[in-house]
């Protein structure tokens, strides 16, 4: 299953949306918790679980006012396997 999640790196720092394959919530959710306990990450929002084959329109319903119209106004992180 593929999820996404807000998060903010520090109180002026980096935010983002990083999207990542786990095999269930009790998986993402660890993963989740691994952002802030291995990652320092400081707020991390709005797990959304995703479609598979997912359009930018279904992205944008799901984490509202977060994705740009236009290309570079935010930077997105990576891809990560939580499955192994």
């Amino acid at each position: 299953m593929r999820w996404g999640v807000e998060y903010r790196q520090n109180d002026g720092g980096m935010i983002g949306l990083i999207i990542f394959t786990a095999e269930d919530l009790r998986a993402a959710n660890a993963y989740v918790d691994m952002m802030y306990t291995l990652y320092g990450f400081t707020r991390v929002s709005n797990l959304q679980q995703i479609a598979e084959g997912a359009s930018v329109v279904e992205l944008r319903r799901l984490f509202p006012g977060y994705l740009p119209e236009k290309r570079g106004k935010h930077q997105f992180g990576d891809h990560h396997d939580v499955d192994g």
